[in-house]
């Protein structure tokens, strides 16, 4: 009773205070390391959870993987529990590692087996880890069963945490899709929701989110605004997992992208270069190396990263390094099998080679057409509106290119 009761209060910081979390978690293990797994019901299951603490934290994988490993060994055929727990964590790890394959369909079994146990947190986890897996890889109508799946819990359930899941993944669906209808409300309904449960970190993610939706709208005032508020919640904390921060660690580093952009065409129009330039490009390199060293902790951020990294040294006329960040966005797209990123860094490499600045017109051994017919092949596969109206822009250009 003494361990159940521990380990619940450490579940409960997680989404409140990630130092007391990690604090709370470690002490438990202690404890738990002093007996046989074996012992009683539910301590496999416990011992496993200690992967998420190496994983969420982004201190490392090899140790995470360890838990997860140590933890198998003692699971018992009739441990519902710890089989469950150990299914999310093993879900878990396999997300922000990268090791996906086609492990991200859900088990229906499991799902039934969490609802019998009573187990909606870990459920509401191991279903969340399922659908972003899905949605990076571009599997657009599986990953609206799931959200479909976690309202339908959360509604029969009354369960407010997995509403918020719910809503959140519903905002990361339609940011994927580039689907701009009502957005807004979701953005609301969430942040709203983040704060009913006092999830002050959860409210971190939502705001890097709203960031990201409003600079691809060019609402860059907005954006500020929002990547403002956020820097504000930092404040409040003298340490948060990087599990929190990642997705404003992205937009951060595209709200810098675009205001180089914007503040080098309005330079080049003028016909004067500006020490603003400079200090915005240094901006934009601190950003970046958190963006990145972010990124190699949550392997889903990683192609975007990547892709806008290149974008960066594009502009900085550093075309070869450019090159290379799209060519490694690329392969990490191609290995996580994330279509919506592979089309979009291949739309990208094409904008860019069209650009009269350009020293090329070929990118890994095709041409600059090849590559936004590559983009647009993949846009079509997937319904992706947004996508091909950009794309058909940018191909305008593409007819006087030889």
């Amino acid at each position: 009773m003494t361990f159940d009761l521990q380990y619940k209060k450490a579940i409960a910081l997680v989404n409140i205070d990630s130092r007391r979390w990690f604090i709370e978690t470690i002490d438990l293990f202690k404890a738990l390391g002093k007996y046989d797994l074996e012992e009683f019901e539910g301590a496999a299951g416990m011992y496993a959870s200690g992967s998420s603490l190496f994983s969420l934290s982004g201190i490392s994988f090899s140790i995470s993987r360890k838990f997860l490993t140590i933890s198998s060994r003692y699971i018992k055929k009739n441990d519902i529990k710890s089989i469950l727990r150990y299914e999310v964590f093993r879900r878990m790890y396999d997300l922000y590692k990268g090791t996906w394959d086609d492990r991200y369909e859900i088990d229906e079994n499991l799902v039934k087996n969490a609802l019998e146990f009573g187990e909606l947190f870990f459920l509401i986890i191991y279903l969340g880890a399922s659908f972003i897996i899905a949605i990076t890889r571009g599997e657009f109508e599986y990953s609206a069963g799931v959200i479909e799946k976690m309202s339908s819990i959360s509604e029969i359930y009354d369960y407010d945490w997995g509403g918020f899941y719910g809503d959140l993944n519903l905002y990361i669906y339609r940011l994927q899709k580039r689907e701009w209808r009502n957005i807004s409300s979701l953005e609301e309904k969430s942040l709203t929701l983040a704060n009913k449960l006092g999830t002050r970190l959860w409210r971190l993610r939502v705001l890097g989110f709203k960031a990201r939706a409003q600079i691809l709208t060019n609402d860059l005032a907005e954006a500020q605004e929002t990547l403002d508020q956020a820097k504000r919640i930092f404040s409040e904390y003298d340490r948060i997992a990087p599990f929190y921060m990642r997705e404003y660690l992205v937009s951060q580093l595209m709200m810098d992208v675009v205001q180089l952009e914007n503040l080098l065409r309005a330079n080049l129009a003028k016909g004067a270069k500006s020490k603003t330039a400079s200090l915005v490009i240094k901006k934009a390199h601190k950003s970046g190396r958190a963006a990145v060293k972010s990124s190699h902790k949550f392997a889903d951020k990683m192609p975007e990263t990547l892709r806008l990294m290149g974008t960066l040294s594009w502009l900085e006329n550093k075309q070869r390094k450019a090159l290379k960040f799209w060519e490694k966005s690329i392969k990490s797209a191609e290995h996580l099998g994330a279509k919506p990123d592979l089309a979009r860094t291949y739309m990208e490499v094409g904008k860019r080679l069209l650009e009269k600045k350009s020293k090329f017109r070929q990118f890994d051994g095709i041409h600059v057409k090849s590559s936004l017919e590559k983009a647009g092949v993949l846009f079509i596969a997937m319904d992706l509106k947004w996508d091909l109206e950009e794309l058909e822009k940018i191909s305008h250009r593409a007819q006087s290119v030889v």
